[in-house]
């Protein structure tokens, strides 16, 4: 709010929290300079360098220097006299006429209106700098960036290097026409033959986009379909077939603690 731009600019969202962690603290331009040391608290890289509370961050604020008025223009502006309306009396009892003639006429005090602008300015930093040291707080942490880095299946947070070239999106896009139709439920080709799946689809989807979420969830939810084919088969009396489907499974789930378990029990 201060210069009308933002702090710090990059290409995407993760390198721009990059450079709240690492890249030096902004310089304001020197018509702003007075601010530049309630700045430099409020966006300080360490904790121990901020303000402790939000009164020390208020006390420093009052203590920044006011802009000189521009001419023509006083600090206050005067609110004309108010004249306070007369209650009404009740007509069946006479009450407020008292009132009414003791009120009538009354007139407030003159009423002060601030209008210096350096305190405007300084009200508008501190919300906008406020927001900005929380949101450093939620987003910014080192210790959070490290869990960016942490991409995978468990991750909440995902970068890619570089954004994805046409000849990559292409891929992706006709490999999502092999899996949608494995995906289907009339062919429902989850886990096997090899190559010709949906599980095998969806890894080389990730291969080229770790950050696709769709193929994600489509893969995290394919054990559970999986298991439902292998009961399916096992309920028909083939028992071979819900093998060679657990086996399948586990080659691309070797984890899943249910697919283990039918493998151990149909053999």
């Amino acid at each position: 709010m201060l210069t009308g731009d933002k702090p710090y600019q990059a290409d995407d969202s993760f390198a721009v929290a990059l450079k709240h962690v690492n890249d030096p603290l902004p310089i304001l331009p020197p018509q702003l300079a007075r601010f530049q040391t309630l700045i430099d608290h409020m966006m300080a890289k360490k904790p121990e360098e901020r303000f402790d509370s939000a009164e020390d961050l208020i006390a420093a604020a009052r203590q920044i220097q006011p802009l000189h008025e521009p001419a023509g223009l006083s600090g206050t502006a005067t609110l004309p006299p108010r004249t306070q309306s007369a209650p009404s009396a009740d007509p069946t009892t006479g009450a407020g006429a008292s009132q009414q003639n003791t009120s009538a006429g009354a007139t407030f005090p003159d009423q002060k209106l601030p209008w210096r602008w350096s305190h405007r300015l300084a009200g508008g930093v501190l919300v906008a700098v406020s927001v900005l040291v929380l949101a450093g707080v939620v987003w910014f942490n080192p210790a959070l960036l490290e869990q960016w880095s942490l991409i995978g299946m468990e991750s909440g947070f995902c970068k890619r290097d570089a954004p994805l070239s046409a000849q990559q999106q292409q891929q992706i896009d006709g490999l999502w026409v092999a899996i949608e139709i494995n995906l289907d439920p009339d062919i429902e080709r989850l886990v096997s033959p090899p190559v010709s799946n949906a599980a095998y689809g969806l890894q080389e989807v990730l291969k080229i986009d770790l950050c696709n979420e769709r193929a994600k969830q489509q893969l995290s939810e394919l054990p559970a379909r999986v298991l439902a084919q292998i009961q399916a088969r096992r309920a028909e009396g083939k028992t071979a077939e819900a093998l060679a489907l657990a086996k399948a499974g586990l080659v691309f789930f070797p984890d899943d603690t249910e697919l283990q378990r039918m493998q151990q029990e149909l053999e």
